[in-house]
């Protein structure tokens, strides 16, 4: 089930704020969006786990829409619909994924 965690940390300056919210098994990559980036609507099969450093960024899902800000955490589940567009300043965000085929 898909869930957001607001502030979970104001900023994550540990490696180690960071170690405790990703999964178990996976993957993680630095996203860097631009002003008003757009994400259309897509899914895929892993569970995600977004965590946002800087900006704001709206996570829309079928149920509505999301505004995350720094310290926020999306935990998304595998195959659910979403889109994401970053917010005026742009974001920074985190993206960790299990997918065994990759990593």
């Amino acid at each position: 089930m898909t869930e957001i965690l607001r502030q979970v940390s104001a900023r994550f300056e540990r490696i180690e704020d960071i170690i405790g919210i990703l999964p178990d098994q996976g993957c993680i990559e630095v996203q860097r969006d631009g002003p008003g980036k757009l994400h259309d609507w897509h899914r895929h099969p892993n569970e995600e786990t977004l965590i946002v450093l800087e900006g704001e960024i709206t996570f829309s899902l079928e149920s509505g829409d999301n505004l995350c800000k720094p310290g926020d955490v999306l935990r998304l589940s595998g195959n659910e619909l979403h889109k994401s567009t970053a917010g005026p300043q742009g974001a920074i965000y985190l993206i960790a994924f299990r997918d065994l085929a990759i990593c």
